[in-house]
């Protein structure tokens, strides 16, 4: 697949709870192949709502949204699942798989009628643990492992499915500062030399600034900017949107956001 395809295309997209509570206003964005982009705002803001109708979760109030040119409607379960790979905030797992047992199951839309274990669902498996570095967890039971081995291996099931596309909601979520960063660095990874389109969330606007190439800004519902993290995350935005003042501190051709000091030194 070509860099930039556009693989995923969502048109105004409005979503309210029993048309009461409006949730998402209007809501468009696109994806394309080799492309990090980050739907970023303040928890609440219907961000995970919105993936969840992207994966057919739930159905849109209006709007439409399409996956490789195609309204999500046209596809079945299983198809969908070979094009888009999903990765949760968090997922309960109540019986000791095994992490490669784990993995696997992101195989199951490739298994058909008659689900057996090849070769290829193996070799597949092997690659994602390779890649991902989590060899030495390959026997551990997934009931066992720390936040951050468990998102690696959430994202690995996800690579199972050998998707086109990869939507994580919130991947750093709960994670400490080393595990933030390799999930980050694994995102841009499989976007720059996988062709992989990817769609994460958070709240955190240093985030987009270290992975993402385009930014949606969210607010009560509604994209309010969007463009290059440059573009989109600067002190006014995150004024108005998080009501926080914040600094921008450039260091070399990227930079971090800093909330304004509120201790004072004691007299």
């Amino acid at each position: 697949m070509n860099p930039g395809t556009t693989l995923l295309n969502v048109k105004d997209v409005r979503f309210s709870y029993e048309g009461v509570l409006h949730v998402l206003k209007g809501v468009s964005l696109s994806v394309d192949s080799g492309e990090v982009v980050t739907l970023l705002g303040p928890n609440g803001t219907g961000k995970t709502t919105l993936l969840k109708i992207i994966m057919g979760m739930i159905h849109p109030s209006s709007g439409e949204v399409r996956i490789f040119g195609e309204s999500i409607t046209h596809y079945s379960r299983s198809q969908l699942a070979k094009l888009v790979g999903w990765v949760p905030q968090s997922e309960y797992i109540a019986f000791p798989y095994t992490v490669e047992e784990y993995i696997l199951f992101g195989r199951t839309p490739h298994l058909g009628l008659m689900p057996v274990i090849t070769s290829r669902d193996r070799e597949v498996v092997d690659e994602i643990i390779e890649e991902l570095g989590i060899s030495h967890l390959r026997r551990r039971e997934v009931t066992k492992l720390s936040g951050g081995e468990a998102q690696l291996v959430r994202i690995g099931r996800a690579l199972a499915q050998q998707p086109r596309l990869l939507i994580l909601d919130e991947p750093t979520s709960h994670l400490d500062l080393r595990n933030s960063t390799k999930v980050l660095e694994i995102i841009h990874y499989l976007a720059k030399k996988k062709e992989l389109g990817v769609l994460f969330t958070t709240h955190n606007p240093n985030e987009p600034v270290l992975a993402a190439d385009r930014v949606y800004m969210l607010s009560e519902g509604r994209v309010v900017k969007e463009g290059t993290p440059q573009e989109v995350i600067n002190p006014e935005i995150i004024k108005e949107v998080y009501g926080v003042e914040v600094l921008v501190h450039r260091i070399d051709s990227s930079f971090a956001v800093i909330p304004k000091p509120f201790r004072r030194e004691e007299a």
